[in-house]
């Protein structure tokens, strides 16, 4: 599914929309992946930190389970891989923690072979999601 093919599906189901460039390839084949499993009840770029705006890529608030996307981990050049970007991700997870919230982490490769999918299942079913 494209990008585009992902806001149109997000826009149809009544879901707020991302910027675009927000969006990365491997989420959306993340969200592909979900909706194949006929898991539709997340919520994209959801803010769980109003004062320093911080968001999640793929959340069930009801739940308290995250996803994180973490797409640029192998050419050294996202923001992520700075000193300031690594720290500021460390301050993000572990305000996330102490609010309750249990933040799942993929790399492209982990979506790719299914484990982001079925480590996510796994997350919310411990949670108390029922997923047929």
């Amino acid at each position: 599914m494209s990008i585009n093919e992902v806001i149109k599906h997000q826009k149809k189901m009544g879901k707020p929309v991302p910027n675009a460039r927000e969006r990365s390839i491997h989420e959306a084949e993340f969200e592909r992946q979900l909706n194949g499993a006929g898991i539709t009840d997340y919520v994209t770029e959801h803010r769980f930190d109003e004062t320093r705006k911080w968001r999640f890529d793929f959340a069930w608030p009801e739940f308290k389970v995250a996803v994180e996307v973490e797409g640029i981990v192998y050419n050294g050049r996202g923001r992520h891989q700075t000193a300031k970007g690594y720290e500021g991700d460390c301050y993000k997870y572990n305000a996330a923690l102490l609010r309750g919230w249990r933040v799942l982490r993929f790399v492209p490769a982990m979506i790719s072979k299914g484990e982001a999918l079925s480590m996510t299942v796994e997350a919310l079913e411990e949670a108390g999601l029922e997923i047929d």
